[in-house]
């Protein structure tokens, strides 16, 4: 039979001391933060990727236009929205133009020359105001069609 003694010890070493605690604790401190530390930079780079697919879906849309109305090329990226006869919603897929992946607005500049060649489709990047570096970088479709292989400019 157990003594009172016995139940006693068995009773003290069941369960964790709070030292050993704090040690689990601190160990899913620092594997939390070198996941958070490699995950949040991947991040910006999708929603990168993302504006840039954008704004080559919107370049095709525009091309789609200039095809359909004599090589003119639209005012604002909203007449890519008006319906057209061989379609109920126009050029893009919705009723409505797309927010960028930070949710602003995509700036068209439409062409200034004669040729019609030289509009340009930008997104802010994540502060929403044009200039900046890092994530506040413009993304713009003129920088995606001078872009070279290894990511720098012609």
């Amino acid at each position: 039979m157990n003594t009172p003694m016995e139940t006693s010890r068995a009773r003290r070493t069941a369960g964790f001391s709070l030292v050993e605690l704090m040690v689990v604790i601190v160990i899913l401190g620092i594997l939390g933060t070198a996941v958070t530390v490699a995950f949040f930079p991947q991040i910006f780079k999708a929603q990168r990727g993302v504006a840039e697919d954008m704004i080559r879906s919107l370049d095709q849309a525009v091309k789609m236009y200039a095809l359909d109305n004599n090589n003119r090329k639209p005012n604002s990226l909203e007449d890519l929205v008006e319906p057209t006869p061989e379609s109920e919603t126009g050029y893009l897929e919705s009723n409505s133009v797309p927010l960028d992946p930070w949710g602003n607005p995509f700036t068209y500049r439409p062409p200034s020359s004669p040729t019609g060649d030289d509009y340009d489709i930008i997104s802010f990047g994540e502060d929403g105001y044009e200039g900046g570096d890092g994530k506040g970088e413009d993304i713009t479709l003129y920088n995606l069609r001078n872009q070279n292989q290894d990511g720098g400019y012609r």
